[in-house]
């Protein structure tokens, strides 16, 4: 598989972060949360020089992995979400995105995150258990 990808002329100079995803024999839409496929994470470093950057990513199939899924609810929500994941792992750890990309609440993941210290709006939740990374927009009343 293989993509070209713009730079906008006014994206700020430095380190950025790319998210590449794809959902398993089908199109996603935006921000859409599926239970096959893969969401990958890369650094780009953007620069002012007019060179051209060319990278491949390899990825292996392994036969028969485990179905892994992640329920969250209630949402929208108020004050918590429960959180019910799927998977073979023993532990998972979580991080909660804004809208801005950045990171405002993370920890180890159990059986509900509060969410009292947030403001409303509209968040994504990335739950990590040491084999995939999975997400769930979220939304804060």
């Amino acid at each position: 598989m293989s993509s070209d990808i713009t730079i906008p002329a006014n994206a700020l100079l430095g380190n950025t972060r790319m998210r590449v995803s794809m959902k398993w024999n089908a199109v996603q839409t935006s921000c859409e949360t599926f239970s096959y496929g893969e969401v990958e994470d890369y650094t780009v470093t953007i620069s002012n020089d007019s060179r051209t950057s060319e990278f491949t990513a390899n990825a292996i199939a392994l036969g028969h992995e485990e179905i892994v899924d992640l329920t969250v609810y209630p949402n929208p929500a108020t004050s918590y979400v429960n959180v019910n994941l799927i998977s073979k792992a023993k532990a998972a750890t979580y991080r909660i995105i804004n809208t801005l990309g950045m990171s405002v609440k993370e920890g180890d993941l159990d059986t509900y995150i509060n969410l009292a210290n947030l403001n409303s709006g509209v968040y994504i939740l990335e739950v990590n258990d040491g084999q995939k990374i999975l997400t769930s927009k979220i939304m804060k009343r």
